[in-house]
């Protein structure tokens, strides 16, 4: 383990203790280490190999292909989507293009806040780079709207990753079943399970330095830096728990024990909560290592040979 990162990650647990993400973090610690076992030990045999893309897609089809995909889920959902595209909300842009990238940047993101008028404005900007995988990025940060776009709460927060990659997953099932660029679109996927296992590595090191204790790496460093690491690690716990709702609330979709309609409703009760105390209201018991051994499986068995398990 990275002795400066120890030391960085250690300064973070312990100045921002009161902080509620670093809270949620200590109040379920047992939860997270089991879990982050799980995944680790489940795709630390895989190997990742990465692909490029294959197929060009221009923007009208890339478009299309949201479009239809949003109907398939949800009629209001199609409808706000074609509104955000008229009014200018989300903003699609070339990424080889020099001046587009330092004028909105390389990443995509969607932003919400009050205007001085006390009105609510949004903006969601998105490069492109002309492959499936920006179908993908288009319904990711389109789902980010549904449920932040109103005001950020500690749930919104903490658990909107988590419906915005579960939408990905369904995408995923849709371009299959309407066999839309089968191999560029697994390499997407395959992305969102390497994530997954690399976030499961960060949070159990969170979890290993808050049971060993080791304040003794408390650095004497400025706020601001710490402020930076603090970031870094709630980000970690986003995407972390994202990946592993996902995952688990995808395997009962194509179950049959969950369905579309369940779905829009769990984005919905993103929308409703206040607090992040628990997960309770997105799990109904604690996931058992089968669950989640089953949810990565399945996924894996979907994603070959795009991602194969080698033996060590």
């Amino acid at each position: 383990m990275n002795e400066e990162l120890i030391k960085r990650t250690t300064s973070v647990l312990v100045y921002h203790n009161d902080n509620i993400f670093i809270k949620y973090l200590l109040d379920n610690i047992d939860f997270l280490e089991e879990t982050s076992k799980d995944i680790i030990s489940e795709l630390e045999l895989v190997d990742f190999e990465e692909k490029e893309y294959e197929t060009y897609m221009s923007l009208n089809e890339i478009l299309d292909i949201v479009r239809d995909f949003l109907k398939s889920i949800d009629e209001s959902y199609y409808q706000l989507f074609e509104e955000l595209i008229q009014n200018g909300t989300i903003n699609i842009y070339d990424a080889s293009v020099k001046e587009n990238i330092e004028e909105f940047g390389n990443e995509a993101y969607h932003e919400s806040y009050e205007n001085r008028y006390g009105n609510r404005v949004s903006n969601i900007n998105i490069p492109i780079g002309h492959t499936i995988d920006d179908v993908y990025t288009i319904v990711h940060e389109f789902i980010h709207h549904t449920n932040l776009n109103n005001s950020r709460t500690n749930d919104r927060t903490m658990f909107t990753e988590g419906v915005s990659i579960l939408y990905e997953y369904i995408l995923y099932n849709y371009l299959k079943s309407k066999d839309i660029n089968q191999n560029d679109s697994k390499t997407s996927i395959m992305f969102r399970v390497k994530d997954l296992f690399n976030k499961a590595q960060m949070i159990k090191m969170y979890v290993d330095l808050i049971k060993e204790s080791r304040k003794q790496y408390y650095l004497e460093t400025n706020e601001e830096k710490i402020d930076e690491d603090l970031d870094i690690v709630i980000s970690d716990m986003k995407y972390y728990l994202g990946g592993l709702i996902a995952i688990l609330k995808y395997y009962d979709y194509t179950r049959g024990i969950m369905d579309i309609k369940n779905i829009n409703n769990f984005n919905n009760a993103i929308v409703r909560k206040q607090n992040c105390e628990s997960l309770n209201y997105i799990f109904m018991s604690e996931p058992t290592t089968e669950q989640i051994t089953s949810s990565i499986e399945f996924i894996l068995e979907e994603l070959m040979p795009s991602i194969n398990k080698t033996n060590k």
